[in-house]
Formats: structure tokens, C-alpha cells, sequence
């Protein structure tokens, strides 16, 4: 319907440029044949549409031809009968004018190269114009019209067309149309191609024009992804952004400015643009423009825009126009031949005959306009505690305590938190495969507008679990405090995710195997238990950060990365008392240095603590090994003395403990630690000292 539409308009543009050129002609007093059979043929096509101004144009076309078939006859009857003298040769031969030409154009027709710049409101372009006259006669001209334009952000667009005008009415009109093809490449690395036609009328003291535009791609998405994201009722939604290339439409009509244009010629225009995209509301604008002419050389437009999209522009163009005297390779004397002329200043204005080889005038950009899509992401149930009316999960409407939003989970069982207007004070226990998400962190959607807040769920030292994790749970964006157990707990939770949370000021007791106000407590009670941790601030947490036991017979798999852990007991490492977990490198270790997993604090040479190492069975695991120099040197604490390290985390630590890290300029020696000072040096391996054994990546 939009190109249905834009063709209609098209045709009654043409209409109305053809009857602008019968009265151009009849206000010029030219009347010829050609006239009256536009006039019929006018009227032949407004019949249907107009029969009352069909049959006055048929009309005036009747009396405009007998009145030259009275004035023919009068002037027969006046002119005298010339007296022939000689006669006529049996034989003549008639030569006829040749006025057509191809390629090598009149001199009053030249090549132009245009090269322009155009600047307004936060824009700036450069361009070249070639028009290039092909083929014509001494009224009539073909040419191409080749440009590229260039724009900030590495945006271009190139187009090629081919165009014709005519003089008509004795050189008292100017009558032309166009056909082009464009592509732009677009700030959003977008490429968009179109086909556009225009027509135009020009005389001495009027001109018309209007270009019409037919995109030939459609629209594209600016990005592989989502480009931003959205809380709607019941989803998070993604938000897709296109650009679609606009079919419509531009028209102007200008004036010569009298008087003025004696010294400088000036011309007046206002018009108007139209496209009309797949979806949502149209652009519409005005446009006026003044165009100056000093030389023929030098063509300056200053222009003023407005539309129903964007605020008032004004735009700046300057056009410096070079001939060439010839395109014809065979022919070239002198390319630049015709400047000379170009550039002189002479008053008056240009006959109309030298506007056939004017630059087109049509928008220098393919016009294109930003869409978007949604499409749900995840089905949300919504949680705020200071909603004081109904409650059904939805944005509108949420659940006040977080436990019915658990219960009360849609879909693909997300529950968003936000901040509310004051701490939930519940214990959480998650089903199986529910997201719990709060407002703190914008659960890794780019874009998305989150408050930033986090929601607190406070036990107020009465509950032993802030939140207790099932299988598949993620918990993200929670502040997590007052627990006498733990922020965050799990027996038997697979496959969890604990990320970007504030788990702090948990308390409790702490006896020798497990550390109550822990701020993550971990301990599977049977089979598997899996877990990734990080991006996490935990901190004053009157346990450890994370206490991380795996018992006999369980298997307890952890990731850990980017957490943050201050003023906890035992900062930095998860301990049961078993065995230690370092929370910057994830590698686990044996606490108790007189334990059995430190040979019961014995001591052993190089060589057989390695063996011995590597055949432990021990804390639910059978890959332990030898710690390297550099691991061994990362559990040292420089502000802690005899020993040098956190007693909470590795209690009983000896002095001196074995490397797997041989001397490199002397096979026979091995580096070790000593824990008295935190000094690492070398011995020979046969030397006996203590062993703590290590198990993960190297």
C-alpha cells in the first residue's frame, strides 16, 4: 500500500509538471503544434478523473488552433509571390542538419565534475558529482550521473543514474526526468540499497521537481544479539533494533528571485518529504532552501529542515562545478579547457539552455529509520515488599514476602526481587531449577536498568539459612545477612550458581569442624554436589567466607572465581578441618599439619614424599600430589610470625615443607618453605622434611 501510495503521488506529480509546461509555454506567447497535442493529450487523461476541466482544455485547444490556422492563412495572403529569375537544376541534393551527437557533447554542454560539501546539525559530508552528458541533439540530451558521498562514522553511499531533459517551447522550458540506484552504508554497519526516479521542470522564472525512492532491501537487525532488554508484566524481554530503508518521497518548487539575480543569481525554494516506514508512524517534514549562483563555478544552498522526528536543522552547502571539454578519449585537447569561463563573473542570468547540464538535485542520503522488536527472554515472577494492594507475581501486582514468589513461579521459574521498603526477613528455600534474581546486579543483560539496590534477606539471628539451595538454583543480586548457620546453603544442591551477591554479617558458633555464621556453607550429605561461586563479596562473616566440606562418600566440586572475602575467620581459605580450600586459587589442600594428611607431621626425603603424595587417599579424593614452589609460597601470610600462615585454615603448621620444585642448575636439590619466616630455599633430597600435599590444576 506504501508504494501504491508513493506511485499515485508519482502520477499526479507528472500531471501537474506537464500542465506547468503548457502554461509556461502559453504565458510565453509560443504556441506550436506540439501545444495543442499536449493540451489533447491532457485532456485524453483527465477525462476519467476531471471531465469538466478535460473538456476546457479540448476547448482551448480548438480555438488556439484555428487561431493559427487564421493567422497561417493572412500571412499567405500578404506576402507577395516572389518572381522567379533562374531556374532550378533538374538535380538537387538535400543535405540534412546533423544535430545528433554521442558522446562528444556541444561545447555548451560540457562534462561536469561536481565536488560538494554539505554541513548542518552535528553533520558533515563530502561528495562528488559527476554528470556526464552520452548521447543528444541540439534540444534534447541523455547523460549518467555517477556519485559517491562520504560521511562521518566510515558511512558512504554511492549512486548511478541515467537521465534526460529537453528544451521545449522555443527554450522556454526545460523538461527532464531521471532513474537511479543507491546504496548507503549506514553509522549502524548496515548496507541499504533503493531505486529512485525523478522529474523535473525548469524555466526562467519557475522550477519543479519531486524524486521518488523504492528501497530493494529490506530491513536488517543492527546487531547478531539482543541490543537491549526490558521488565514487561510477566518477562524480561529482549529488545532487538533495526533499520529499514524508507520508500517515499521529496518535492520542491523555487522562484527566481527578480532584481537580485541582475547581480547574483538566486533562487527561492520550498518543498516538502514523505516516506513511509513498515510500522508505526511516517516522517514527514518541510524544507526551504535558497540557492546562490555568484559564478558558474560556485553554487551555494543554505537550507532549513523540520519533521515530525527530528528538531529544526539547517544545513550549509557549498558545490565548486569543473567542466571537461570532452569525455571522448580520442578527442582530448584540453580537459580542463572550459574553466576559464566558469569562473568569470558575469551579471544577469544564465540562459536556460545552459541549465541542461545542472546537477540533479535529490536527498543525498538513502533515508532509513530505527525499529524495534521484543521477544520474552524469561518468564518473571515479581517480589517487592512494599506493594500494599494485590498480589499476583506480576509487575503491577507482585508477591511481598520472596518465598511466595518461590512458590508462585511461571514458566521458566525466574523470580526478579526488587529492593522493596525494607529487609525480607524470611528463610528462602528454593525448589529445584528457580533463578532468584534481586535488583543489586542486572543478572548479565546488557542494558537492562536495574536499580542497583540489593534486597536483603535478613535472619535476624534466628534462622539458621538466609537461603537454602535445591538442584539447578542460581542466586544473584541478594544481600544475605543475620544468618546463625549461613547466608546461603546447600546439602545436595547440583549444578548451583551463587554470582554477584553481598553475603555478610552472618554469626554463630564455631567448633572445630564446622563454622556457623559461615557466609557460604556447603556440605552434601550424599552422592554429588557442584557448584560455581563467584563475583561474590563476602565479608564479616563471624565464620569462614566459605566452609566447603565434602564427607566420606560424598563428592563436592566447586569453581571458584573473582569473589571478594574481608574480615571473615580464616580469610581466604574454606577449611572443615580437613581439608582447606584456597579461594583465590581454587586449590585444595590438607589442613591439619599433624594430621594424616601431612604424614601425621613426619618428615620424609624428596623423593619419598613425592611417592607418598601421589598414593594418598584422602578427604573423599585419590589425586593429591606435591605442591610446586610457587603454590607453596601462595599460602605463606608475611604478616603472620612462627608460623607464617592462617592457623584457623592450617592448624599444626611445622617449619619446613617440600616443593616438587627441583633446582634448576643442580638435579640433587629441591625447594621448600619455611614457615617460621616465610622463606623459600633449596636442600639437598635426601634431606627429611615435612610434606602437605595438594590436589588441583598445576
Amino acid at each position: 500500500m506504501k508504494v501504491l501510495k508513493v506511485l499515485c503521488i508519482a502520477v499526479m506529480v507528472s500531471f501537474a509538471i506537464i500542465l506547468f509546461s503548457a502554461l509556461t509555454s502559453f504565458a510565453a506567447g509560443e504556441i506550436t503544434k506540439d501545444d495543442i497535442k499536449l493540451l489533447r493529450d491532457a485532456a485524453a487523461n483527465l477525462q476519467q478523473v476531471n471531465p469538466q476541466l478535460a473538456k476546457q482544455l479540448n476547448e482551448r485547444a480548438d480555438k488556439v488552433s484555428a487561431e493559427q490556422t487564421r493567422d497561417v492563412s493572412e500571412k499567405l495572403v500578404q506576402k507577395p509571390t516572389p518572381k522567379i529569375t533562374k531556374e532550378l537544376p533538374s538535380t538537387v541534393t538535400l543535405t540534412p542538419t546533423k544535430d545528433f551527437w554521442l558522446i562528444d557533447s556541444p561545447k555548451e554542454w560540457p562534462s561536469q565534475i561536481m565536488g560538494g560539501m554539505r554541513g548542518g546539525t552535528q553533520k558533515l559530508k563530502g561528495y562528488e558529482d559527476n554528470l556526464i552528458p552520452l548521447a543528444g541533439t541540439k534540444d534534447a540530451l541523455m547523460f549518467a550521473d555517477v556519485k559517491t558521498v562520504l560521511g562521518a562514522s566510515d558511512t558512504n553511499e554511492e549512486n548511478i543514474g541515467f537521465g534526460a531533459r529537453s528544451l521545449l517551447f522555443n527554450e522556454k522550458l526545460i523538461l527532464g526526468g531521471n532513474l537511479f540506484y543507491d546504496t548507503k552504508y549506514t553509522e549502524s554497519k548496515i548496507r541499504h540499497n533503493q531505486l529512485g526516479f525523478g522529474l523535473e521542470g525548469l524555466s526562467k522564472w519557475v522550477d519543479l521537481r519531486s524524486n521518488f525512492y523504492f528501497p530493494i532491501s529490506g530491513k536488517q537487525s543492527i546487531s547478531s544479539g539482543y541490543t537491549g532488554y526490558g521488565f514487561r508484566s510477566r518477562s524480561l524481554v529482549g529488545i532487538n533494533s533495526y533499520e529499514e530503508p524508507l520508500t517515499g518521497l521529496d518535492y520542491e518548487g523555487g522562484i527566481l528571485i527578480p532584481y537580485l539575480s541582475e547581480y547574483l543569481e538566486t533562487r527561492a525554494f520550498i518543498g516538502g518529504y514523505n516516506y513511509f516506514p513498515s510500522e508505526g508512524n511516517g516522517l514527514n517534514g518541510i524544507k526551504g532552501r535558497i540557492e546562490l549562483r555568484p559564478v558558474k563555478a560556485l553554487t551555494i544552498n543554505l537550507e532549513l529542515k523540520k519533521d515530525n522526528y527530528n528538531p529544526t536543522e539547517f544545513f550549509v552547502e557549498g558545490i565548486v562545478t569543473v567542466p571537461l571539454d570532452t569525455m571522448n578519449v580520442f578527442k582530448i585537447t584540453n580537459p580542463l579547457g572550459y574553466v576559464k569561463d566558469y569562473l568569470v563573473y558575469k551579471k544577469g542570468i544564465r540562459p536556460l539552455r545552459e541549465r541542461m547540464v545542472d546537477r540533479v538535485v535529490r536527498d543525498i542520503d538513502v533515508t532509513s529509520q530505527p525499529s524495534t522488536t521484543e521477544s520474552k527472554v524469561h518468564d518473571l515472577t515479581y517480589v517487592d515488599n512494599s506493594n500494599t494492594g494485590s498480589s499476583d507475581g506480576t509487575l503491577e501486582h507482585p508477591y511481598t514476602t520472596i518465598q511466595a514468589g518461590v512458590d508462585g513461579v511461571v514458566g521458566d521459574k525466574w523470580v526478579y526481587v526488587k529492593e522493596g521498603s525494607g529487609n525480607y526477613k524470611e528463610a528462602v528455600t528454593l525448589a529445584n531449577n528457580v533463578v532468584l534474581w534481586g535488583s543489586g546486579y542486572n543478572g548479565g543483560f546488557s542494558g537492562l536498568t536495574t536499580s542497583g539496590v540489593y534486597p536483603v534477606i535478613d535472619g535476624e539471628a534466628t534462622r539458621h539459612y538466609d537461603i537454602t539451595l535445591g538442584d539447578g538454583n542460581t542466586v544473584m543480586g541478594l544481600k544475605a545477612t543475620g544468618a546463625l548457620g549461613a547466608g546461603i546453603y546447600s546439602a545436595s544442591a547440583n549444578n548451583a550458581t551463587i554470582s554477584h551477591n553481598i553475603i555478610t554479617s552472618n554469626i554463630g558458633t564455631i567448633n572445630n569442624t564446622v563454622h556457623l555464621g559461615a557466609g557460604i556453607l556447603l556440605v552434601p550429605d550424599s552422592g554429588n554436589l557442584t557448584a560455581t561461586i563467584t563475583d561474590n563479596t563476602i565479608t564479616d562473616n563471624t565464620g569462614y567466607a566459605m566452609t566447603l566440606v565434602s564427607v566420606s562418600g560424598t563428592t563436592l566440586t566447586t569453581t571458584l572465581t573473582n569473589n571478594t572475602l574481608t574480615s571473615n575467620y580464616g580469610d581466604g581459605f574454606a577449611s572443615n578441618g580437613v581439608i582447606t580450600t584456597d579461594l583465590g586459587t581454587g586449590l585444595i589442600w590438607a589442613s591439619d599439619g599433624m594430621g594424616t594428611g601431612c604424614y601425621d607431621g613426619g618428615t620424609r626425603t624428596w623423593a619419598q614424599a613425592a611417592t607418598w603424595a601421589d598414593g594418598l587417599d584422602f578427604g573423599g579424593y585419590t589425586d593429591w600430589r606435591m605442591p610446586t614452589i610457587q603454590e607453596l609460597e601462595a599460602i605463606v601470610n608475611y604478616n603472620l610470625y612462627i608460623p607464617t600462615i592462617n592457623r584457623a585454615a592450617f592448624p599444626n603448621t611445622s617449619s619446613t615443607y617440600w616443593s616438587s620444585t627441583t633446582l634448576a642448575v643442580d638435579a640433587g636439590y629441591a625447594w621448600y618453605v619455611s614457615f617460621i619466616d616465610g622463606v623459600a630455599d633449596y636442600s639437598l633430597k635426601t634431606t627429611t622434611l615435612c610434606v602437605r600435599p595438594v590436589r588441583g590444576s598445576q
